[in-house]
């Protein structure tokens, strides 16, 4: 378990929440009062997503919904029910690709939590498939600019691999600051 200096430190370097607005560890509620995260992860790498899945399983979250795409993920959350209250979004996928799909989540108004992941977070690989490949600077930056101007709730992002314990930390965050 974390103490405050740690849980500031984790929310500044995962660019989570401005520490005036965390509390100390011994103020945080228990996580099994806390309401539950039901998570939508779109993410085009499948091993990747079967990796987080675990991970997500073992930190206590009983809902992930898994989408291999933009679209996919677009229809999932249209009829996941409850509704996912997070999002785990890769950036750069075939087809309709992150910054397409956190659009398409901000005109239908979602107002819950939003994670950004990439493994591009210098450059994208250059290809014709993804227009994040003509982008020259971070790509986990420019996205969280977009998702934040179109009203999106951006909580953090985050470089692949991510490992359990910077997951966890960054869920716990989520959770107590909800």
């Amino acid at each position: 378990m974390l103490n405050s200096t740690q849980l500031a430190t984790v929310a500044v370097s995962h660019n989570v929440l401005p520490q005036a607005q965390l509390a100390p560890l011994s103020q945080l509620a228990p996580l099994s009062q806390l309401a539950p995260l039901y998570i939508l992860l779109v993410d085009d790498d499948a091993y990747m997503c079967e990796l987080l899945k675990e991970m997500l399983s073992e930190l206590g979250i009983g809902e992930v919904y898994v989408a291999g795409s933009g679209q996919r993920g677009l229809e999932i959350f249209m009829t996941a029910d409850p509704k996912p209250n997070l999002l785990l979004c890769d950036l750069c996928m075939p087809g309709m690709d992150g910054f397409q799909f956190l659009s398409n989540m901000a005109a239908k108004r979602y107002t819950g939590d939003v994670v950004i992941i990439s493994s591009y977070n210098q450059q994208a690989p250059e290809s014709g498939e993804w227009a994040l490949a003509n982008y020259k600077a971070s790509s986990l930056k420019l996205a969280e600019k977009l998702a934040r101007l179109q009203g999106l709730r951006v909580r953090a992002t985050i470089e692949k691999p991510i490992s359990r314990e910077r997951l966890g930390d960054l869920i716990s965050l989520i959770r107590h600051s909800r």
